[in-house]
């Protein structure tokens, strides 16, 4: 099962939405060490039993490990909670205390991240790609071609046999 690990440094809004019926939301900027923000939504339950627990511990920063998260990137890149979601506040484990640190190492950056909003912004989540990482379109047609031919002529000479 894989999991991903977070510093939750800063508390964005909560509110109660009404539609269908009434849903306690909280939405909260996590970070990764790579400086790149992420919104992570807590739903409902989450939101009265885990985002009470972060909003205790809210001075603290405390690390965040979660599991199953629904995964959307419309304006921004967001995590929201869904029923079979796990989330669990300040575990006691390696990674959390080596991404503590660095989030003490880079505490003044990420402030001026929200302070930017930068997790809306396009050219923070998703910077532009190394030129060196470009291939040609046409580059990769060929190779793409070549391949097929060379499956194809492997596919031949098994039936031959």
């Amino acid at each position: 099962m894989s999991w991903e690990l977070f510093c939750v440094p800063f508390l964005l809004e909560r509110y109660i939405l009404k539609e269908a019926h009434l849903s306690h939301v909280t939405m909260l900027l996590l970070t990764m060490s790579r400086l790149r923000p992420v919104i992570l939504t807590l739903w409902n339950e989450f939101e009265a039993i885990e985002g009470a627990d972060i909003m205790a511990n809210i001075a603290q920063n405390p690390v965040l490990i979660c599991v199953r998260l629904r995964v959307t990137t419309d304006n921004y890149l967001s995590l929201s909670t869904q029923f079979s979601s796990v989330i669990l506040v300040s575990p006691i484990v390696q990674e959390a205390g080596n991404l503590r640190t660095w989030f003490q190492a880079n505490k003044s950056d990420l402030t001026q991240m929200v302070h930017e909003r930068s997790y809306a912004n396009p050219r923070v989540l998703v910077p532009p790609v190394a030129s060196s990482r470009i291939s040609q379109i046409s580059f990769i047609a060929q190779a793409t071609k070549f391949a097929s031919l060379l499956l194809h002529s492997c596919w031949n000479y098994s039936l031959s046999l």
